[in-house]
């Protein structure tokens, strides 16, 4: 039995994963955050189940923050984009210096010249993920504010919208401190599971 275990782990894990998303996708399909989701589809082509808990921090031409506080816990996502011009645009590092940039522009910290970076005393942890017929490098570490005191986990998603040719970025982050992040960190995953590229008509 214990072998039978061992040999199933990855398919049981998977299965548990699966079915955690689907449970959070009906509920969040019954609180649906319908501006919001509206927003991503003309923004980025994007579908996205997103509860209404959730309000636009802030907005720019190819960039949207928004964020969701759930007791002392502050959930955070931002998505953004760039034209999809070479297969480098999909590599670790490159996913890690494109979102140093985009926060530090972005995504200010509450002290002067401080704002969000990752992490880099660490190692990120990175996949190849298949979300919904569509082609992902899902890339998980921890961020840190420079020039401050604030940190905690992220997860990254850069998602091929090779119809389009674009890179779309949905970008996580917890902040909670000194409490369990697992659960919070797990509802954005499952947000991000969700997304579908909207078909255009031609």
């Amino acid at each position: 039995l214990i072998d039978i275990f061992e040999e199933s782990k990855h398919a049981l894990d998977d299965l548990y994963e699966k079915n955690e998303f689907k449970r959070i996708h009906l509920a969040y399909s019954k609180i649906p955050g319908t501006a919001i989701q509206k927003k991503l589809k003309e923004k980025f082509n994007l579908d996205l189940i997103v509860s209404k808990d959730f309000t636009i921090a802030a907005e720019y031409e190819n960039f949207i923050w928004l964020k969701r506080s759930i007791r002392k816990a502050d959930q955070g996502i931002f998505i953004y984009q760039r034209e999809y011009t070479d297969t480098n645009m999909l590599r670790p590092q490159y996913i890690t210096d494109f979102r140093n940039e985009i926060t530090e522009l972005y995504l200010p910290g509450s002290l002067p010249k401080s704002y969000m970076v990752i992490e880099s005393r660490l190692p990120l942890q990175n996949r190849v993920l298949n979300i919904n017929g569509n082609y992902a490098i899902e890339s998980r570490g921890l961020w840190r504010v420079e020039n401050d005191f604030m940190g905690g986990p992220f997860v990254n998603i850069a998602l091929l919208d090779e119809k389009n040719q674009n890179v779309v970025f949905l970008d996580g982050y917890i902040y909670h401190p000194s409490e369990n992040k697992r659960d919070y960190l797990k509802q954005l995953e499952a947000v991000f599971r969700s997304a579908k590229f909207i078909k255009t008509q031609q």
